[in-house]
């Protein structure tokens, strides 16, 4: 937890330093006037200045004094009259002044005052007034001894720190709790209880500004920290609850109701956030009878010992019930819920104002899926109105009510006016997740993404089937959503890091991920958890020093802008039709769409029918083409009708097609496809080309200006004969586990899952290797020298990187062990190198190279990867994010294309495809012409096999595989 601490120190160091420096307190901060709805009061009332403990013995004589005028003062209070109880301690002020008292007892009183005047106005909303008396109180507080007085400086911090965070400058409330922690340590030299609490504010600011592993990182020490202490349990059950809040946020469900139960057990149910938390774990779980019971239970107890009086809990635990069965669609159930919390005559004057404007929002929508259309029109607006005030512009709490105002107005036809509301929806969610998912961890990230905004990304698409206008709302929508995670991490990727701890944290990391895909650890449990543990902890490290990506928005003309002449960019999608009807629980329908977009910004849409039955003619032809049939090539014309007939009018007379498929679509065979203009293949008549998303075009616009090494060549690995084909026994002690003792563990030849014993020999890879070599120049690396560790540990980035060698996907989870590591497919998918078989015989080199570790390379001085491997383009489908495996990693570290394989292929006509296509570059021909022209000349008969009648080259199965991703240009040889 230390290194997450130290970690922060230095990220805010420049502005803690600045603070420290400056001579008078009061212009530390920039004054801020804002306006909302109704303040909030934060404080409870052992912390309120009227209602002070009167025990203390020094301060009790200027107390007694000051009685009438604090009497006065808590009066007016108990009548809500705000600006009166701030005259009143003006005046106590003016008397402190003339008190004979000593200078000491004065000031303790003196910035006690300030701060009860500055509670006063943040409770009305007078920010700007509220601020100025806060750093008032900081000022007098200065001439005060920290260590006999730190109580009340500290208040002050922690009120200054609320108020930032009531008004959302959250970096100066995190650099205020930094001041206070600061002076504890210099003055005080140790950890005191009040150390943890202002961790745990600190943590909370994060928790509210939406950086979860800020949050979670200071959250955990906080807690942590208490437990050390074992004091101040009401404030560690705090900070636990906003720790469950954060794991739901997280999606981390299983954590969460781990934690929430901790907190019922220990009879800290009084606070109602917890019965809301715990809802929602459980219907993410699909726990509905479980949530149900328990929020009908709470409420019917607490109606009982209430006598049905309105009182603190009571609108929670409706809201509750509301939005369980919302949640299932059952609308009918939950309106007379959401009833009771907008009458007029319902007081929920007393709530914060984020819970009031979520009962509007969730009452507008539980009215609209009812068809009760004016009074959701108005809670909408009127939810969309409060952020305003608060925010002074579109906020990300206002995506759900946007969303919402989008298909309301879409289900009244009034269709411009909800295309409005749909890109200021989408704009914000762009940006959101462009801010928020830089903080989690890379198998985290997909998850949140996915399961939080899936259907925000995917409205307009079933919206086209009712008016097409909304197919330029659509499109905004694919090129920002599609690929961005792995956008997200190539820019992360690119930032120019010099700071050397962020260096040190990226290599310590990258063996952490080399070690955990290492043979070596795939059967050893203990270790593993170990490795995993130190991982996480690493990527928080580095994810916190990391500098912040600005959200970047795209827009249709930015694409349009670099699409080339007479080429058309045909962008794919997969949605579920059923959505345009959300409101009658269909069941899903999923079907394709074609959105085309041409220089000129032009926009056409296409319906491509069912996905159903796309995919398995998809798979049908896959099939065939596997067992090398006679119609191959007639099913694959078959998924050209599907996929690319319906375009005919549209693709005519232009000369190129950028392709950016999706879902099932990453699959097909391009090259094998029917023209729809001819008897032709697809690519005979235009060219093809392959991009993952509408904006790479923007980066294959640009020249390349990083530098790159002369391309290398690796072939045929020697794969090494194993001692055992069973099992073997290893005596491991190593200094990375820090173990003292001898551990004997027991393995199995799994090699990474593969269902083969042992990786057999590629011998036409040599010559491939050595053809290869001589064509472009490269160095060659071969047998014992085809290592892994040539690319990993020297973080080389060639021209050209040519891997001819096994390579391999597996759809299933190998690892038990930590099943959230082999989630990520990317642990799940590599290339096979030198010394694989001999699978404990080499401590820095397990002849593996998985996409995860491929993603961590920088290769953005690489034109070309190939990977002349049995099924390198193969990885999970993932809808908006394409194939994750190898295709995807190299694109993550930077390299302009990639040439990967859709299926097994054979050593000998691949050895031979891969020479000509290199041939052809070296004469000059674009990467797309080259291997347009190879695959031509093997289904021609110009290149075919010396046993034709056996091996037949001119089927599919031998050159269809073969795809080219990004960048099409040449290659200067």
């Amino acid at each position: 937890m230390l290194l997450f601490l130290n970690t922060y120190s230095k990220k805010f160091n420049g502005l803690y330093q600045m603070i420290k420096s400056a001579k008078n307190i009061g212009f530390i901060f920039v004054l801020i006037s804002i306006t909302v709805l109704t303040g909030r009061f934060f404080l409870n009332s052992k912390n309120n200045f009227i209602n002070t403990e009167r025990t203390n013995i020094e301060i009790r004589t200027i107390y007694e004094k000051l009685k009438p005028l604090l009497d006065k003062a808590k009066l007016a209070s108990d009548q809500g009259d705000n600006l009166k109880v701030i005259n009143i301690l003006k005046q106590i002020n003016q008397k402190i002044n003339i008190l004979d008292d000593s200078e000491l007892q004065k000031n303790i009183y003196r910035g006690k005052n300030l701060n009860a005047i500055a509670q006063n106005y943040q409770v009305i909303g007078y920010f700007k007034e509220a601020e100025d008396y806060y750093l008032k109180a900081a000022k007098v507080y200065l001439d005060i001894p920290f260590k006999e007085n730190s109580q009340y400086v500290l208040e002050n911090y922690l009120y200054l720190s609320n108020l930032y965070s009531e008004i959302e400058y959250y970096d100066r409330g995190i650099a205020t709790l930094l001041i206070a922690n600061n002076l504890i340590e210099e003055q005080i030299g140790k950890k005191i209880p009040e150390s943890y609490i202002i961790a745990g504010e600190i943590g909370e600011l994060y928790l509210d500004k939406g950086e979860f592993l800020s949050a979670e990182v200071f959250i955990e020490a906080a807690i942590k920290g208490l437990e050390e202490l074992n004091i101040n349990h009401e404030m560690k059950s705090k900070y636990q609850l906003e720790l469950a809040d954060l794991y739901i946020r997280q999606k981390k469900y299983i954590e969460s109701e781990k934690l929430l139960s901790q907190l019922i057990k220990k009879k800290y149910y009084k606070n109602p956030s917890i019965f809301g938390l715990l809802t929602k774990v459980l219907l993410e779980q699909k726990r509905f009878d479980d949530a149900e019971n328990m929020a009908i239970s709470l409420l019917s107890e607490n109606e009982k010992n209430y006598k049905n009086k309105i009182n603190h809990y009571h609108p929670y635990l409706l809201a509750n019930i509301a939005f369980i069965y919302d949640f299932q669609g059952l609308f009918y159930k939950s309106n007379p819920y959401h009833m009771r919390l907008v009458n007029p005559d319902y007081d929920i004057s007393f709530l914060d104002n984020d819970f009031k404007i979520s009962i509007l929002n969730n009452a507008g929508f539980n009215f609209m899926s009812l068809g009760i259309y004016e009074p959701a029109e108005i809670f909408f607006k009127a939810a969309l109105e409060a952020n305003k005030i608060r925010f002074n512009k579109d906020h990300e709490k206002n995506i759900k009510t946007l969303s919402n105002l989008a298909l309301f107005y879409a289900i009244r036809n009034e269709y411009n006016t909800s295309k409005d509301y749909g890109y200021r929806a989408l704009t914000k969610f762009f940006e959101t997740i462009q801010e928020k998912v830089q903080d989690l961890n890379i198998i985290e990230r997909q998850k949140y993404l996915s399961e939080s905004y899936l259907d925000v990304h995917l409205f307009p698409f079933a919206l086209i089937e009712q008016d097409s206008s909304y197919k330029n709302l659509a499109l905004f929508s694919r090129i920002n959503y599609q690929g961005l995670l792995q956008d997200i991490e190539n820019r992360q990727n690119r930032l120019k890091i010099l700071d050397p701890e962020i260096k040190q944290l990226r290599n310590n990391l990258k063996l952490i991920e080399s070690k955990l895909s290492s043979n070596k650890t795939l059967n050893s449990e203990k270790f593993r958890r170990e490795l995993f543990s130190r991982k996480i902890e690493l990527e928080k490290s580095l994810n916190v020093l990391l500098p912040k990506l600005n959200p970047i928005i795209y827009d249709a003309d930015d694409i349009a802008s670099v699409i080339p002449k007479d080429s058309l960019l045909i962008e794919y999608q997969k949605y579920d039709s059923a959505k345009k009807e959300p409101f009658k629980n269909l069941k899903p329908k999923e079907k394709y769409l074609a959105l085309i977009l041409s220089p000129d910004g032009n926009i056409s849409s296409f319906d491509l029918g069912s996905a159903e039955v796309i995919e398995s003619t998809i798979d049908a032809a896959t099939k065939a083409t596997k067992l090398k049939t006679n119609n191959a090539l007639q099913k694959w014309r078959e998924v050209s009708d599907l996929i690319i007939k319906p375009l005919t009018e549209e693709i005519n007379q232009k000369d190129r097609l950028i392709i950016s498929p999706d879902s099932a679509l990453n699959k097909v065979a391009y090259s094998a496809l029917g023209s729809p203009l001819s008897e032709n293949l697809l690519n005979d008549d235009f060219q093809v080309n392959l991009i993952t998303a509408g904006r790479d075009l923007l980066d294959i616009n640009q020249a390349n200006s990083h530098k790159s090494t002369m391309p290398i060549v690796i072939a045929n690995p020697d794969f090494g004969k194993p001692k055992s084909n069973i099992r073997r026994f290893k005596n491991i002690k190593s200094d990375f586990y820090k173990r003292t003792e001898t551990e004997i563990l027991e393995y199995k030849l799994d090699l990474k899952g593969t269902s083969s014993q042992s990786w057999k020999l590629l011998p036409f890879s040599k010559l491939e290797g050595q053809d290869i070599k001589e064509i472009i120049n490269a160095q060659l690396f071969m047998n014992e020298e085809a290592k892994a560790s040539l690319i990993f540990e020297n973080n080389i980035s060639p021209k050209i990187i040519h891997i001819a060698s096994h390579s391999f996907y597996h759809d299933a989870y190998y690892d038990s062990a930590i099943e959230d590591y082999n989630k990520n497919p990317l642990n799940r998918s590599g290339i096979v190198f030198a010394g694989a078989n001999l699978n404990f015989e080499n401590d820095n080199d397990d002849g593996f190279l998985t996409a995860l570790e491929i993603s961590r390379l920088d290769l953005r001085g690489t034109e070309l990867f190939v990977v002349s491997g049995c099924e390198s383009a193969m990885g999970d489908l993932r809808i908006g994010e394409g194939i994750y495996g190898l295709k995807r990693s190299i694109a993550v570290a930077g390299a302009q294309s990639s040439l990967l394989s859709l299926w097994n292929i054979r050593d000998d006509s691949t050895a031979i495809f891969m020479t000509s296509f290199y041939k052809r570059l070296k004469k000059g021909e674009t990467k797309s012409e080259a291997l347009y022209n190879t695959q031509r000349d093997f289904r021609e008969g110009k290149i075919k096999s010396s046993n034709p009648e056996l091996y037949d080259w001119s089927k599919p199965f031998y050159w269809a595989p073969f795809q080219l991703s990004g960048d099409w240009k040449s290659i200067e040889l």
